[in-house]
């Protein structure tokens, strides 16, 4: 070992009462600790460069290797420097030396607390090295207390480590995040629901949880009210008839019941038929008359095509509506992080439209849900009108002037088919999204696409 610098020996009295020594050791004598928290070092050229100039400015901690080789220690901190002085060419390293170090676990909580501070770990590294912790027996609040982390947290990464190995490289580089991430194990089992969510494009993702989680709620509903039926004997039922569907085949009274199991015990008892419809709500209808079966093959063709084009509407009304959720989630963020650059951009773009000079009271409902402002439910008009423009005066200029224009360009509704047919409001309205950075889900082209087809179906 290199004989103690002066600089060691006054350094020495401040770290004995942390267990920790300063000293030079040979370059040769440190070793990568095995389980080291950080995968990948990264390019240390430049690094390299600056300490052949100036020397290692920060001493690497190290503690005795664990199979006791006198001489010989492992990194706990530095790993990064260590490699980059080996590039320099450095036969000596300045560290700092933890003998109280003895354990495997706690040489491992060492590094992480060490790398969190530094945020140098991906998040990824960060829950194999909670993982590790746990493989010591270690439990989550101990891990939690250990790295300075709340519990929640520590549990969030660990789910992470759930994930495909292709969805965990993508949460590493930031490309899916963690949030997303969290929400796609939600569905753990549905591999083809989490495979559909951790593909799906940046501005699909937000849709594509919500209709997961849409469908993993009707499925429950499906489930409870197909027990109830089986329970009552009922034996008149199809769960997936729809509404339109029931009325072109001899049906009607079509009355929502919405999700109240009692009243669909006293409906079957009655002899209605149970429906329900992607909006996840339950529905009676009431047989009144048999299909004509004396319809030709031209009616039954147009009858058979009317259906088809109805179902393909009621499927992007459903969509929609969840689109419509997500583009909601999209633009509040939008309004919280509003420059005035955006603010003004966006104000000009919707003040040059003579279709906007007025606000309705939906609209100003609107403005204090941008606003997080909540209304009394029994706001009128002139209360609603009050609170939203008390508000606005509050707000920030800039945050007030996109509220107002995200407002009036009505962006958090288009959650129907019909308001996707090409005209000027809607163009407008793609032009203030795409000004906002706002992309459209598939299911919004889809929608779009409908209509182009409609109009070339009717020109030919």
């Amino acid at each position: 070992m290199a004989t103690r610098s002066k600089k060691a020996d006054q350094a020495a009295p401040a770290l004995a009462a942390h267990a920790a020594v300063f000293d030079y050791v040979p370059a040769a004598a440190i070793r990568p600790h095995p389980r080291n928290v950080r995968v990948d070092v990264g390019d240390v050229r430049e690094l390299a460069e600056s300490i052949r100039s100036q020397g290692v400015l920060q001493p690497l901690t190290v503690a005795p290797h664990p199979d006791g080789v006198e001489g010989e220690w492992i990194v706990i901190a530095g790993h990064r420097r260590l490699t980059a002085a080996r590039v320099a060419g450095l036969t000596e390293i300045p560290v700092i030396i933890r003998r109280d170090l003895t354990g495997e676990d706690q040489q491992i909580s060492a590094m992480l607390v060490e790398n969190l501070q530094r945020t140098d770990l991906t998040v990824m590294e960060e829950a194999d090295g909670y993982q590790a912790l746990l493989d010591f027996n270690w439990d989550v609040k101990r891990v939690a207390k250990s790295a300075g982390r709340s519990q929640t947290l520590v549990r969030d990464r660990l789910k992470l480590r759930k994930l495909p190995d292709t969805a965990q490289d993508r949460v590493a580089s930031g490309s899916l995040t963690i949030e997303h991430a969290l929400a796609s194990l939600e569905f753990e089992g549905d591999e083809q629901t989490q495979e559909r969510i951790l593909n799906a494009r940046k501005a699909d993702l937000e849709y594509e949880i919500r209709r997961a989680r849409t469908a993993k709620e009707e499925a429950a509903l499906q489930a409870l009210v197909e027990a109830l039926l089986v329970k009552l004997d009922a034996g008149v039922t199809d769960l997936d008839l729809e509404a339109w569907a029931l009325r072109s085949n001899g049906w009607t009274d079509i009355e929502s019941v919405g999700t109240d199991l009692a009243a669909v015990e006293a409906g079957v008892k009655d002899g209605r038929l149970i429906v329900r419809t992607k909006g996840g709500r339950l529905w009676w209808a009431v047989r009144v008359g048999a299909v004509d079966d004396e319809e030709t093959e031209e009616q039954r063709g147009a009858r058979e095509e009317e259906e088809r084009r109805a179902q393909r509407e009621a499927d992007l009304d459903a969509g929609l509506a969840i689109a419509g959720e997500a583009r909601e989630v999209f633009l509040l963020d939008v309004v919280k992080k509003a420059t005035s650059e955006l603010a003004t951009e966006i104000a000009h773009h919707a003040a040059v439209h003579e279709w906007m000079r007025d606000y309705a009271s939906h609209e100003k409902r609107g403005m204090a849900h941008l606003l997080d402002v909540a209304l009394p439910d029994d706001a009128g008009y002139s209360t609603t009108n009050d609170i939203v423009l008390a508000a606005l005066a509050e707000a920030e200029p800039a945050r007030a002037l996109a509220v107002m224009a995200i407002a009036d360009l009505q962006l958090a509704s288009l959650r129907y088919h019909r308001e996707w047919m090409p005209c000027a409001v809607l163009d407008s309205q793609l032009k203030a999204l795409d000004i906002l950075g706002y992309q459209l889900t598939d299911i919004e082209r889809e929608a779009m696409a409908h209509w182009a087809a409609d109009e070339t179906e009717r020109a030919s």
